[in-house]
């Protein structure tokens, strides 16, 4: 049955259908079904009771009818990605780092880590290495001094090779472009030992007989065609003497810091081993250094009972060192000292004496035999004359010679022993005694 004849040209007919059709079409979008059921649920179904429905004209469209969403304002699902395709994803990122990695690899093994762009390819430079530098620091120097080129680059390669843990502080050097497995190779192994040389000083010396040693020693290397050595000469070393401080622990009496041997004896006799490029500055530090130490061992327990300082056992040691010939002598030598200045008599060593006659300049630094005007010089360095020590050491000496100058012999102290000579036979052994007596009779040579 028809609802309308086909030439019903009606225009409420005609709004009426258009409506319907509008109704319709989205149900028949989202495939509902019945699309005349569902236009009608659409256009005319409403609940609400008869008489509270809004009065509209027929054929106007609802404002609440929905419509469909425009193309494309909503994504579209996510498709999972099978596990086959992730593994694939994943080898191929690894393979284009290890691609790249490898590249950077050959570009920096083939061409090194280059010289500094001030730096000739080559060229010697002297570095050094701080201690406790990390590798990032060594790296820094080196870029710095010309040696590398990239800093960047090589830190890099200290990383991927576990480099630089075992970098060892010191001075080197190394050629401006050097590979980069021989600057670690270097750097691991740690710096040259400098070239050294041994310089012995003979005890019993003074001062200005170690600077005829040390000019003679300088004659000798240069005759022999080589370096000569020591780098510094007899004069340098003087002047080093002199201008260093006087240790504090020795309390050098004030009246004797203004005397010209007031540093006498106070370079330790030794063998050392020096540096080629050392300074007379340095020879003597390690001098007053090896003298410290041994000084700082003696048991001075016994000096400090008798009134005695550690600079006067360093002047009775000397006395002891130009005096005794024979290790067995040496405490005994003390004693003799000791006991002396105990009562107060002239200790009359005439060492003392030959020491405050050298003038500077003169081939003879210890005179065999003084003459009488000389053993009548007023002097503080003439024992024959002024009781007690003279004002400084006289000479160089030994750890022996300062171990019996602070511990006697307690025999020859308790024998109150004053007197000692030596024997004729030429051996360097002397005749002891407490009798002035038996002194002046001993058959010694020479009265």
């Amino acid at each position: 049955m028809k609802l309308f004849r086909g030439g019903d040209r009606r225009p409420e007919a005609m709004e009426w259908s258009s409506s319907f059709a509008e109704a319709a079409a989205p149900a028949k979008r989202r495939g509902r079904g019945n699309s005349a059921r569902d236009a009608y649920d659409v256009a005319v179904m409403d609940p609400s009771p008869r008489g509270t429905q809004q009065q509209r004209a027929i054929g106007s469209r609802r404002v609440d009818v929905p419509r469909p969403e425009a193309f494309g304002s909503a994504p579209p699902p996510k498709r999972k990605r099978g596990f086959g395709a992730r593994v694939l994803s994943f080898l191929l990122l690894v393979a284009a780092l290890v691609l790249i990695g490898g590249l950077a690899w050959v570009a920096v093994t083939f061409t090194g880590v280059g010289g500094g762009s001030d730096v000739k390819a080559g060229t010697k430079v002297a570095i050094t290495i701080p201690n406790g530098s990390s590798s990032d620091q060594v790296a820094d120097i080196l870029a710095k001094e010309g040696v590398i080129d990239n800093e960047t680059i090589f830190r890099a390669r200290l990383k991927l090779n576990g480099d630089g843990a075992d970098f060892k502080s010191g001075s080197y050097t190394i050629a401006a472009g050097s590979s980069y497995d021989s600057i670690v190779k270097v750097l691991e192994k740690g710096p040259a030992a400098a070239p050294t040389f041994d310089i012995t000083i003979v005890e019993g010396q003074r001062m200005e007989e170690t600077a005829a040693a040390i000019d003679a020693s300088r004659r000798e290397s240069q005759s022999e065609g080589g370096k000569v050595l020591p780098a510094f000469t007899g004069a340098d070393y003087l002047k080093a003497v002199k201008a260093q401080p006087l240790p504090a622990y020795l309390k050098v009496p004030r009246e004797s810091q203004s005397l010209p041997g007031v540093r006498e004896g106070l370079q330790f006799p030794a063998t050392y081993q020096l540096k080629e490029s050392a300074t007379a500055e340095d020879f003597v530090a390690k001098q007053r250094e090896a003298l410290d130490n041994v000084m700082g061992e003696l048991d001075l327990t016994r000096a400090t009972q008798a009134q005695l300082t550690p600079y006067d056992i360093v002047i009775i040691a000397s006395l002891i060192e130009r005096e005794a010939r024979l290790p067995a002598e040496r405490p005994r030598v003390s004693a003799v000292i000791w006991n002396r200045l105990k009562v107060g008599e002239p200790l009359g060593i005439d060492a003392s004496n030959q020491y405050s006659v050298y003038e500077p300049g003169a081939e003879e630094f210890w005179e065999s035999e003084l003459k009488v005007s000389q053993l009548e010089l007023e002097s503080p360095y003439n024992l024959r004359k002024v009781q007690g020590l003279p004002p400084t050491p006289i000479a160089a000496p030994s750890q022996a010679s300062l171990e019996a100058a602070a511990a006697p012999s307690q025999q020859d102290i308790d024998d109150d022993v004053r007197y000692y000579v030596a024997n004729p036979d030429g051996s360097g052994e002397h005749f002891f005694t407490s009798s002035y007596d038996e002194f002046l009779s001993h058959p010694f040579q020479g009265g």
